[in-house]
């Protein structure tokens, strides 16, 4: 399991994103850290496979540099807010195409985890956001330290297994020059 962009999450946000999502969605802080661990590389391959095509790509680029998902990692207590939620939502909506497949992915972790479906199909749009808010960061800090890797190979690697054939991070390194 891919944890470059859970890790940068978690980096940034600490512990008390965990208590915040479980608080929102009705978890232990242990079984949401359980929930995003096993949410998030769900949420970073549909991003990544997304991305690959033109319009997807450029949708994605368009999001980072346009909206506040920063926030969701630097601020855990905005998930409490229904803003975040249909923020999420609409991440959810262009990634995955329609509720019925977010919902089964939902019920797909939830097979696998043994926890609640009601609860990981709350928690799917807040960690969309978290995504989407680790991707943010990612791109900021990118943009601080311009020496370092560029930020098409950086997301590539934060997206985890889609691009380990490097081609996500090639298309988004060439697009990104």
């Amino acid at each position: 399991m891919d944890s470059n962009l859970l890790n940068l999450v978690l980096q940034t946000a600490g512990p008390s994103i965990m208590q915040q999502l479980g608080s929102k969605v009705g978890l232990s802080q242990s079984q949401a850290s359980t929930a995003v661990q096993f949410l998030m590389p769900v949420v970073s391959k549909a991003i990544a496979g997304n991305s690959v095509s033109p319009n997807g790509l450029s949708s994605l680029l368009g999001a980072l540099t346009q909206g506040n998902h920063q926030q969701y990692v630097e601020n855990p207590e905005t998930l409490a807010s229904d803003d975040t939620i249909a923020d999420g939502n609409g991440i959810l909506g262009h990634i995955f195409g329609s509720k019925h497949t977010s919902r089964a992915k939902a019920q797909e972790v939830a097979d696998e985890t043994g926890l609640p479906f009601d609860a990981l199909k709350k928690a799917l749009p807040l960690v969309a956001s978290l995504a989407m808010g680790g991707l943010s960061k990612a791109q900021a800090q990118n943009q601080a330290q311009p020496q370092s890797q560029d930020f098409g190979s950086q997301i590539g690697n934060l997206l985890g297994s889609v691009a380990e054939s490097g081609a996500l991070g090639n298309i988004l390194s060439s697009v990104l020059k």
